[in-house]
């Protein structure tokens, strides 16, 4: 009898059936692969094992078949699949069901019984070729799950799926496990490539944190498995663009993965330096940093502003072009002119040490203007120091510094940069600048509290002398006519909410034309440069990794 009309007509004996060939491969797992019947009746005759085993497995085949059948159904008639909805020829066969559900992660090649030999192979050939590296280090680990500061090196698993496409043999294979990916779930927790990546990621972050911690006691499963989590979602939507942008709805690494690289290809479109911030550390990790004893030194020599003769010059140039626009344009020219020059004042490219110039604007109505510009270039002055003993890091980025930096009663410290955390072996995150200037500055209320950016930004909206303005809900072209060098800058991926996507920075120079046209640099710390270049198109801040919320000055 036909395997699909025994199942629809006789199918509690078709599940029995089932069962049997379920059982024969329980007791027989190292039997081979069987695709056709001549092939295991020849198995079978050498083993004294009963021929209509073989029925069963024509059996489990065929429901099997029509499963993915109504599956592709659903595809075409839904756009999804819905697992709980069974064809109710098919409700009565509880062995096959089961057994359908277990084999469903087998349909990705991840999970392929075949791929998976190619993997133990290629993992035994990377063991004899690199003797005295066992599973823990880091080498092996960077092997097996995939290097997380270098995306492009290799992995076992790109090796293995290589040799595995390539072969002949498994041409069917190969066909259905991309057929799978193509399929898309009504729940994004029933799709065995999800169910596989999720997996794999608590297993990569558990054997890297094991290796992590040997070396830093203070870093926590969390910080590790965030790391981890982050490159593998960014690798699962540039795989899976289509599923990605359905399971985004209801996936939030998915969701959190789509924003950051829709973000990043942005940036590539517009020549700038490409931003990369490693997550901000969690309150709960924040570990207060003592500074050293003071030692009664004055504050370091001011090094001088890059670019204030090039201001000079500007202004110089700016000027000329004024009165030449006068003598063309009469009483046109010239209110032109001095709207060129009113403009000029209100957006200084860089505030040297020697410039009274804030740039404040009436908007927040500082109590005095001189001692707000003064502030301003102490800001930035120590800020130029800082920026100045910053070394990229062991991790990656600019969040190594080198060297102590004093005013004689407040300590910037030293960082290694070697670990993800807050300690003197830790990272110098973009917090860290912004608290260690304004104290320098003389700026008191900033401290080891604010290292994360949601809690500095909360600290700045309440804290007395403290001016916050909302770019995100506020009017553009008021607030950056308002802004000056010196200013914080804040970006958080979720508004006010803590997910280690957020960045702060200083703000070095700001050059606008009265339409709200030009650019925004930045002193970073914790990114993969040291300044950064935000173009701006009428008074709309562009280029942006994270959102741009707010800016943050002190009186």
């Amino acid at each position: 009898m036909d395997p699909q009309l025994r199942i629809k007509t006789h199918p509690r004996q078709a599940d029995v059936l089932a069962r049997e060939w379920g059982i024969f491969l329980k007791k027989h797992p190292d039997a081979p692969h069987f695709e056709i019947k001549e092939q295991f009746v020849s198995w079978a005759k050498e083993h004294d094992v009963n021929l209509k085993l073989w029925e069963g497995k024509e059996i489990t085949d065929a429901y099997f078949s029509l499963r993915e059948q109504q599956e592709e159904t659903q595809m075409q008639t839904k756009g999804f699949i819905d697992t709980t909805d069974i064809p109710i020829e098919l409700t009565f066969l509880p062995f096959l069901a089961a057994a359908f559900i277990r084999e469903k992660p087998k349909k990705i090649m991840q999970n392929d019984e075949e791929y998976k030999k190619i993997v133990e192979k290629k993992k035994a050939q990377w063991q004899e070729e690199n003797p005295g590296k066992d599973q823990t280090s880091i080498e092996w680990i960077n092997y097996q799950y995939g290097s997380l500061e270098n995306p492009n090196a290799l992995s076992v698993h790109n090796i293995a799926e290589k040799e595995f496409r390539e072969n002949p043999q498994y041409a069917n294979r190969v066909k259905k496990h991309d057929d799978e990916k193509k399929k898309i779930y009504n729940n994004p927790a029933h799709d065995p490539i999800i169910a596989w990546q999720e997996e794999e990621i608590e297993k990569h972050a558990r054997a890297r944190h094991e290796y992590l911690k040997k070396q830093d006691p203070l870093i926590t499963i969390g910080q590790t498995r965030e790391r981890v989590a982050k490159r593998a979602w960014d690798q699962f939507v540039e795989d899976h663009p289509t599923k990605a942008k359905t399971y985004a709805l209801e996936h939030e690494g998915i969701k959190t993965a789509i924003a950051r690289i829709t973000e990043q290809k942005k940036q590539i479109a517009t020549p700038k330096i490409e931003q990369r911030v490693i997550p901000q550390p969690p309150p709960s990790i924040q570990q207060p940093r003592t500074p050293p004893a003071s030692t009664g030194r004055p504050p370091l020599p001011f090094p001088g502003i890059p670019g204030a003769g090039l201001t000079q010059k500007l202004a110089q140039a700016a000027a000329g072009r004024a009165v030449f626009i006068a003598f063309i344009g009469g009483f046109i020219g010239l209110f032109l002119a001095t709207l060129v020059i009113v403009m000029g004042t209100a957006t200084t490219l860089e505030a040297s040490p020697e410039e009274n110039k804030s740039g404040i604007s009436p908007t927040i109505s500082p109590p005095s203007q001189s001692p707000l510009s003064e502030t301003a270039k102490k800001i930035l002055d120590w800020t130029i120091k800082i920026s100045n003993v910053l070394e990229e890091g062991p991790l990656g980025d600019y969040n190594k510094m080198i060297a102590n930096i004093t005013n004689g009663s407040y300590n910037s410290t030293k960082r290694t940069g070697e670990f993800i955390n807050t300690g003197p072996r830790g990272l110098y995150w973009c917090t860290n600048l912004v608290i260690d200037v304004y104290n320098l500055a003389g700026k008191s209320g900033l401290n080891d509290n604010h290292q994360a950016v949601v809690s500095m930004r909360n600290f700045w909206k309440t804290a007395p002398g403290y001016i916050h303005l909302d770019y995100l809900s506020g009017n553009h072209q008021n607030i950056l006519s308002t802004i000056f060098p010196g200013f914080a800058i804040f970006f958080e991926s979720q508004p006010g909410v803590f997910t280690g996507n957020e960045h702060v920075a200083i703000i070095k120079s700001k050059s606008l034309d009265s339409r709200g046209n030009g650019f925004i640099e930045t002193y970073d710390a914790n990114t993969n440069a040291k300044t950064q270049r935000y173009p701006v198109v009428n008074w709309d801040v562009k280029n942006q990794l994270y959102t741009l919320v707010a800016f943050g000055i002190v009186q």
